[in-house]
């Protein structure tokens, strides 16, 4: 269930993760439809490019979250907090993605 508003910044984001993984030849970071939208394949592909990476900011802040959030599943509250704090950092993760 999408709970939350379509952002341009997560677009944003998930479209410098699309181009990465493409010239990256890395599937892993494809974060798939480019909705703005941020779901299990964003947060997977998040995932990756931090440890493919080093130096996205917020980094230590969103990354524990994505994490927590993969192993408790779509739905938890911390699933819900990962989300948010993707939202919020988005604008600037994608400005060095």
């Amino acid at each position: 269930m999408r709970l939350m508003a379509v952002s341009n910044a997560v677009k944003n984001l998930q479209t410098a993760l699309k181009n990465l993984s493409s010239n990256r030849g890395d599937p892993a970071m494809d974060p798939g439809a480019v909705d703005g939208y941020v779901g299990q394949k964003t947060m997977s592909a998040l995932a990756r490019a931090f440890f493919m990476l080093p130096g996205i900011p917020y980094k230590s802040a969103v990354s524990t979250a994505i994490q927590l959030a993969i192993v408790k599943g779509a739905g938890s509250s911390v699933w819900e907090q990962a989300k948010s704090a993707i939202v919020q950092y988005a604008a600037a993760m994608a400005a060095v993605i």
